[in-house]
């Protein structure tokens, strides 16, 4: 498994997530999950890694984690080498168990950071499975009082209360959410931001700043991924008319 450079966040904050290859299922059962949380329970101490929030899916899973990059890395490929051997063993198949290396996304601002809790958290639902209220692999019911993974400490503390805490994470389509430092965000906003930091990183942020042909390159990834025109001018403060003019050039 590879483990190429990856940016590095001045927080120390990184959105994390690992896919099976050719986008396989990874937890057969509760059994392989169960594994899993043991690894990461086991290893998130020596490591120097918080974790503070995650979930678990079919073929992929999230971890929102805190530690220095270089003990990220060493924590990932301790944790994901000894479920992929456990795996391997227990379900009498060889081979990669997870597609390339595992993905690690900066965080970089308080609105970041709770539209990718949420992000993480709402994951069940938008891939149709069932309430994350009732979801049992993942950090939200710890978020409210249970015992496991996450540290959740941090990002309680930025809402005041429990109560805040669970109306900014409930599925409201696309109603709009409180923000902690860019007015106001919806449910659309919040996976278009998620995707623009993982196509572009921390140039998200300095886009409209960039060369030209580098901002209209920066600009035609995030088309590709699906991201309107207006999502793209509210995320990066880059004209309208520039957007769609590299829209028109895309499409034409």
């Amino acid at each position: 498994m590879s483990y190429n450079a990856r940016i590095e966040s001045s927080s120390e904050i990184y959105h994390v997530m690992c896919r099976g290859v050719g986008r396989q299922i990874i937890f057969e059962d509760d059994d392989d999950r169960s594994y899993l949380i043991e690894r990461i329970a086991e290893a998130k101490g020596p490591a120097k890694v918080e974790i503070l929030a995650w979930c678990l899916m079919d073929n992929h899973f999230h971890l929102l984690a805190r530690a220095a990059k270089d003990d990220l890395s060493s924590f990932m490929q301790k944790v994901l080498s000894a479920y992929a051997k456990h795996f391997n063993e227990r379900h009498n198949r060889v081979g990669h168990l997870f597609q390339d290396r595992f993905k690690s996304v900066p965080i970089e601002s308080d609105s970041q950071l709770l539209a990718v809790v949420r992000y993480i958290h709402q994951n069940p639902v938008e891939l149709g499975k069932i309430d994350y209220q009732m979801y049992p692999w993942s950090s939200y019911r710890e978020y409210l009082g249970a015992q496991g993974l996450a540290e959740t400490g941090m990002v309680l503390e930025m809402y005041g209360s429990l109560e805040e805490f669970d109306r900014f994470n409930q599925y409201l389509g696309d109603d709009v959410l409180p923000s902690f430092d860019s007015g106001r965000i919806g449910d659309s906003m919040a996976r278009a931001l998620f995707i623009a930091h993982e196509e572009l990183g921390a140039d998200i942020e300095n886009l409209k700043s960039l060369p030209r042909n580098e901002r209209d390159a920066g600009i035609e990834r995030l088309l590709r991924r699906g991201l309107s025109i207006r999502q793209i001018e509210r995320l990066t403060s880059i004209s309208r008319g520039i957007i769609a003019r590299i829209s028109k050039n895309l499409n034409g």
